[in-house]
Parts: C-alpha cells; sequence; structure tokens
C-alpha cells in the first residue's frame, strides 16, 4: 500500500509539472501569434510606404520629362528666334534700295520706335506687356495702338504712317484681335510690307496658349507673353536688344 502511494504521488507530481509546461507552451503561443500580427502589420506598412514611393517616383519622373520637353522647346524657340535677329540686324544694316509708297501722304504727329498694338478687350494685358517693354526701353518711344470696335479708316492709316517710321512692331494677339481686328489690320498697306520685308521687324505676342495665328502672322516668330517665364523675358530683352541699339 505504502509503494502505490509513493507511485500515486509521483504521476500527480508529473501530471502537475505537464500541466505547467502546457501553460507555458500556451502562454509562448499567444506571444508568437501577437509577434506574428505585429509582423504582419509591419510587413503591410512596407507595401504600403514601397507601392508609395513607387507612385511619387512615377510622377517625378513624368514631371521631369515634361519639363525637359519643355525646355527643349524652349530652346528651340530662343534658336529661332536668334537667328531672325540676325536676319534682322543685316536687312537693316542693307542699304535701302527703294523706298515704301505710303498708304496716306498726311502727316504722322508721332514718330515712335516702337508700336504695341491690341485689342481693346486686351487692355489689360496691353499695359503688363508694356511694362516689360519699359524695361529695356525708355517710355516716350513706346506708343500703344488700341483697336476699338469702330475703327475707322483715318486712324488705320494714321497708324499705317507710323508703322513706316517704327523700328518694331509687336501684335498683341488673341482670338478677339484675329476675329475682329485682324481683317481691318491686315489691309494695312505698311504694315503687310514689312511682315515680308522683316523692316521694320514685327513680331507676334501671344497673350493665351492656344490661339490659332492668322495666315498673315504665321510666318513671324513670336513671343510667349502668356508664360511669362524666363525665356519669354530673354527673348524679348533680346529683341529690344538688337533692334533699339
Amino acid at each position: 500500500m505504502e509503494e502505490c502511494a509513493k507511485q500515486k504521488m509521483q504521476i500527480e507530481i508529473q501530471i502537475r509539472n505537464l500541466r505547467s509546461e502546457a501553460d507555458v507552451l500556451q502562454c509562448s503561443e499567444k506571444t508568437l501569434g501577437s509577434e506574428f500580427i505585429s509582423i504582419q502589420k509591419d510587413k503591410d506598412a512596407l507595401k504600403y510606404l514601397h507601392k508609395k514611393q513607387v507612385t511619387e517616383l512615377d510622377s517625378f519622373r513624368n514631371k521631369l520629362k515634361r519639363e525637359n520637353e519643355l525646355l527643349v522647346m524652349h530652346k528651340k524657340e530662343l534658336e529661332s528666334m536668334k537667328h531672325e535677329l540676325n536676319s534682322v540686324v543685316t536687312d537693316v544694316d542693307s542699304p535701302v534700295i527703294e523706298k515704301r509708297e505710303h498708304v496716306d501722304p498726311k502727316p504722322v504727329n508721332e514718330k515712335p520706335a516702337i508700336l504695341v498694338m491690341a485689342a481693346v478687350e486686351n487692355t489689360k494685358d496691353l499695359e503688363t506687356f508694356k511694362c516689360d517693354v519699359e524695361k529695356s526701353v525708355s517710355k516716350n518711344k513706346i506708343l500703344d495702338v488700341v483697336i476699338e470696335n469702330n475703327t475707322t479708316d483715318e486712324f488705320l492709316s494714321r497708324t499705317d504712317n507710323q508703322i513706316n517710321t517704327a523700328k518694331l512692331i509687336f501684335i498683341l494677339v488673341s482670338d478677339v484681335f484675329v476675329k475682329r481686328c485682324w481683317p481691318d489690320v491686315s489691309k494695312m498697306k505698311n504694315l503687310s510690307c514689312a511682315l515680308v520685308d522683316k523692316n521694320p521687324l514685327v513680331v507676334p505676342v501671344k497673350i493665351i496658349g492656344n490661339v490659332r495665328f492668322p495666315m498673315g502672322l504665321q510666318s513671324a516668330h513670336c513671343l510667349a507673353f502668356h508664360r511669362r517665364d524666363g525665356y519669354y523675358k530673354e527673348a524679348l530683352g533680346k529683341v529690344l536688344k538688337e533692334i533699339m541699339e
């Protein structure tokens, strides 16, 4: 009997030990489960961060590509403008063989060096552009020509005479100017001759990005005033420097 009691006691001790070990294993299992969940969350967070970084990198690459394309386009415009200016300087220095006839022999009261032509609807853009020009040229050498709704033949004749004595003509091109003003403006003989002879130089100024130039202005190199960026300001400065010096 005594021996059986001892064996029973040993078995009970073993059972308690096994239960303790089971409790420890169960606790370890819970801990491992929590750690696994935490690791899974960290993994998901890393995946999200990686996806976000890849998206941002693609966006940056596309933006850089567009900026490079714009830079190449601006460089081409500047090279084209430079070539045009060199041609203009050569034409100005060449001797004049034949004097152009006047449409209207009436005397010209004002003889500005620069004419800035725009529709009355674009007066605000006209004033802003003149401020850019006045950074390089004194104000008294600039005359703005505002095309009103009721343009008269007398106004067109006077403006055409002023074109004949000017060195540089800026034309601010907008949809309104093309549709309403150009049919009358294009009738001025001295302006038509200037577009062909480049003397004086006629420079269209694009004040909105999607405007379609009329036939008479499509061959002239324009200034991208609507961008208001460094390339526009540099091109404007070169035009004024070459013509006014």
